[in-house]
């Protein structure tokens, strides 16, 4: 079966191609984990406050149909502007990575290109695990704020819902998101290969975003709830979750005595500096940490079985 990631123009309503009469202004640029591995990627990611700044920021010089996407595995921006290089600066002034870094490993991409590159983005194309489903969510997500910060327009609405439709078809039609799909799964999946008995394991979930819920819910499919516990700042975000699959949770203010009860700590919080810290961690026992965050939240001069999926 054949998709075509971008419509013959010729075939469109009038109204679609007024939509798509923009594409010449339309752009993205970004880098992701093709380019430069996490330790180095995470200088450029963009925090919930900051995305808000820069929306704000390419508004300010007249940027339209604006979409930041800040993932564990990418960081991207969709404008469409008259003034490329005006967008690029922008960013950069927020973030903490080299600039001349970026330039040199960071991609950008144009008109039908731009949007071709949405869509593979959304189908899973380019996900550090191929046919990841969480992309097209975290899409959506990207898009959601934008509205929220009167940064889009008719323009990329219709190409997220386009995107959403064609993820949607491949999912259904295809067998190209079968398997592992995820990276929350693949978390669990090195879990269960790390461990010849998952069944008397400790494991502590800190942090409960997208990421760390779908990690709780591949959990609880292979592992006691009553060894899995949530720790989240926010107790009552936490507490819908935890009651549906019997999962005891706890504010971040006991974070150091669970992991010096656990035997895995998985780690997918959104701050922006490390919140596991080196004298959190237990000297006289084994403790497998799986990083799923975007900028690192485990110190980086913590030196144990350490994975960054």
């Amino acid at each position: 079966m054949v998709f075509n990631f971008v419509p013959d123009l010729g075939q469109l309503s009038e109204k679609n191609q007024y939509l798509y009469s923009g594409l010449a202004q339309f752009s993205v640029f970004g880098i992701s984990h093709n380019e430069l591995p996490a330790s180095q990627r995470e200088e450029y990611a963009l925090d919930t406050d900051n995305q808000a700044t820069l929306l704000s920021g390419l508004k300010d010089i007249s940027c339209e149909n604006i979409m930041v996407l800040s993932t564990c595995n990418r960081t991207e921006i969709y404008v469409k502007t008259n003034t490329l290089q005006n967008s690029k600066q922008t960013y950069f002034n927020l973030i903490k990575g080299d600039q001349a870094q970026f330039e040199k490993h960071s991609y950008t991409k144009l008109g039908l290109e731009a949007v071709k590159h949405l869509f593979e983005v959304s189908a899973g194309l380019h996900s550090q695990i191929i046919g990841d489903f969480e992309i097209i969510g975290q899409v959506r997500k990207a898009f959601k704020v934008s509205k929220e910060h009167d940064s889009s327009g008719a323009f990329l609405e219709r190409l997220v819902n386009t995107a959403t439709q064609m993820s949607k078809r491949i999912k259904n039609q295809t067998e190209f998101s079968s398997g592992v799909t995820s990276t929350a799964y693949a978390a669990v999946r090195h879990v269960r290969n790390h461990f010849e008995d998952v069944n008397d394991l400790k494991i502590s979930i800190y942090g409960l975003g997208k990421i760390g819920r779908n990690v709780c819910e591949n959990l609880v499919r292979h592992i006691p709830s009553d060894n899995v516990r949530i720790l989240n700042r926010s107790v009552q975000k936490a507490v819908e979750l935890a009651n549906r699959y019997n999962i005891d949770v706890f504010g971040e203010d006991i974070l150091k005595p669970s992991i010096h009860l656990s035997d895995v700590l998985i780690v997918a919080t959104g701050a922006s500096t490390p919140t596991v810290l080196p004298h959190m961690i237990p000297s006289d026992r084994d403790l497998l940490i799986i990083d799923l965050s975007v900028p690192r939240n485990v110190h980086p001069e913590i030196d144990l079985s350490l994975i960054h999926i």
